[in-house]
């Protein structure tokens, strides 16, 4: 007899590298759970129900009418509801005791399955709390009226999963949640070489001897690319041999004036990047930057490093109190003449000290993994009883 599934991970944004993050956690833990996954169409490894968002993922459109924004849109929330709806029988029929929600958004359909689970089953939820307060605006009535609605959320559930002590902080503050249905577990690497690609659209030809900096994904506002553009004009002033790669989706309330950084060693790919092209460029770079003003959790550092590129980071709380980026590698947050001062730096690093900086990361990943497995299986037999 076939033992009963113990944990259901139900996570959308799983898609491609994102997927890496789920997959972490499910390797994790099947040493001692019987588990099941039910992710995106596009999760890039061979286990789970791939049902989320088959026809309105963007970067797999094959059809022209679904560029169309709102009609794509409209495809991917009624995906979203028969996801539910299928993912809420199938819980019942498999009678699965606990029910881990990846929360990416806090539409009402997902607050009615989360309630419908709690009040029509005997299901236990928890719910991964990626960005425990909401991006997206400084207007403090906006911003009120989100804490709102994800606050629904988190008071149904019957745990909450965080990957920080920032996080703990922040619901006792603006959600006031207690620590007993918290628990935390360290942010998962993602390790880019777990992925199979082949296939990449952007060429990249690096001039000898030239130091190439990046800065990849979506570039939104907190994002910090304002930063990097302010302090890349002092630094191209300083050296020549140096060469900047933006690349991400730029949303359209944003306007960075990259034409007026064309003439100073930098390269603009203004678009959705898949995971070959993001994959292709962090290999090219000798560094990655993450400029970034806000965040609560991010597998970018991960990502980088797995990839043998080292990486500067602002020190904002999620990157400083971050065991596996280096104190050498952070600047301070929004102050772009420390950001400058600190790619000179980096710039100026010989063969041997990169490599060196190279094998202390390595060594890093090692012992982050072990401590995530050991980690993650103490907090789940908490709550697993």
């Amino acid at each position: 007899m076939r033992k009963k599934i113990d944990l259901l991970h139900v996570y959308a944004g799983t898609r491609g590298a994102s997927g890496l993050y789920l997959d972490e956690i499910y390797n994790a833990l099947k040493c001692k759970y019987k588990q099941e996954v039910i992710v995106s169409a596009f999760y890039p490894f061979s286990y789970g129900k791939k049902w989320f968002y088959r026809y309105s993922d963007i970067s797999s459109i094959k059809l022209n009418i679904l560029n169309i924004n709102i009609i794509r849109k409209a495809v991917r929330f009624c995906e979203l509801i028969l996801t539910l709806i299928r993912t809420f029988i199938y819980i019942k029929i498999k009678k699965i005791r606990f029910v881990n929600y990846g929360l990416t958004s806090d539409l009402k359909i997902e607050l009615f399955f989360i309630k419908l689970l709690k009040f029509k089953s005997d299901v236990k939820i928890i719910v991964t709390c990626h960005d425990v307060l909401p991006f997206g605006s400084d207007n403090p009535i906006i911003l009120s009226k989100k804490i709102a609605k994800k606050k629904n959320f988190f008071d149904i559930a019957d745990f909450l999963l965080i990957h920080n002590e920032n996080s703990k902080k922040e619901l006792k503050k603006y959600y006031n949640i207690s620590d007993k249905k918290v628990f935390m577990i360290y942010f998962p690497l993602m390790d880019l070489n777990n992925l199979e690609i082949e296939h990449t659209a952007i060429k990249l030809i690096k001039n000898k001897g030239q130091f190439t900096i990046g800065m990849f994904g979506n570039l939104r506002q907190e994002k910090g690319v304002d930063v990097l553009l302010k302090a890349w004009s002092k630094v191209h002033e300083q050296s020549k041999n140096l060469q900047l790669i933006i690349a991400g989706y730029v949303p359209p309330n944003i306007d960075y004036c990259f034409e007026n950084y064309k003439d100073k060693s930098v390269l603009i790919y203004d678009q959705f990047i898949c995971d070959s092209e993001f994959k292709s460029l962090i290999s090219t770079c000798d560094l990655v930057v993450l400029p970034y003003k806000r965040g609560t959790n991010s597998g970018i550092p991960s990502q980088i490093i797995s990839s043998g590129t080292l990486v500067l980071a602002s020190d904002i709380p999620m990157f400083k109190n971050n065991s596996i980026i280096l104190k050498d590698f952070l600047f301070k947050s929004e102050d772009y003449n420390d950001l400058f001062r600190k790619i000179l730096w980096a710039s100026s690093l010989g063969k041997e000290e990169i490599e060196g900086y190279d094998k202390n990361n390595k060594k890093l990943l090692r012992n982050y993994k072990e401590l995530f497995s050991d980690k993650i299986i103490l907090e789940f037999d908490q709550i697993i009883k």
